[in-house]
């Protein structure tokens, strides 16, 4: 149910009405305006369950939608890559379809999405598959350098012939000399 809640938050962000916003600044302190929603809040707990889930501009809708819980917030730009790579989408028409389609148009949005990730699963799965690489071939370099330091350490015992990084010195050795 975590993972619900992206697209719609992602839906909410980029398809509510901007008309909205203006409405809720008109309404402000009005019991009986629309505060910002596409339809007006209901006093009775059970309507309210059936309003939230049926207005997409309710701030509990993606909770009773999609069951997630979490506070995730998308980035401003994802509506305007949303808009110039997913064919099937238009920010426009989203926001213009907004309160008249409710969740219907989050299922239209949720659609749209899931068929961009099937026409391009190839190329997302090529992506993922070479960030991947690189992460293994940058372990591996630091791992082979970690191991290349620790061999060329300079061995230099202490008085009582301890071991000094790991390995057991005599005290038979002497120290490296440093000239002037």
């Amino acid at each position: 149910a975590g993972v619900g809640g992206a697209p719609c938050r992602t839906y909410q962000l980029c398809c509510r009405d901007p008309n909205l916003d203006g409405m809720a600044e008109i309404a402000s302190g009005d019991a009986s305006g629309s505060q910002g929603t596409c339809y007006t809040k209901p006093t009775d707990a059970q309507a309210e369950v059936v309003w939230a889930s049926e207005d997409p501009s309710s701030d509990k809708f993606c909770r009773y939608v999609s069951g997630a819980k979490s506070s995730f917030e998308p980035a401003a730009g994802v509506c305007n890559a949303l808009d110039r790579w997913v064919g099937d989408f238009s920010q426009q028409q989203c926001q213009e379809d907004f309160c008249s389609l409710g969740v219907d148009g989050y299922v239209v949005f949720l659609d749209d999405m899931v068929g961009f990730v099937q026409a391009n699963a190839i190329a997302i799965g090529a992506v993922c598959s070479v960030l991947v690489m690189v992460q293994l071939i940058l372990i591996v370099n630091m791992w082979n350098l970690r191991r290349t330091f620790r061999s060329n350490r300079i061995q230099v015992p202490d008085a009582k012939g301890e071991r000094i990084g790991g390995t057991r010195v005599s005290n038979k050795q002497e120290p490296p000399r440093v000239t002037p």
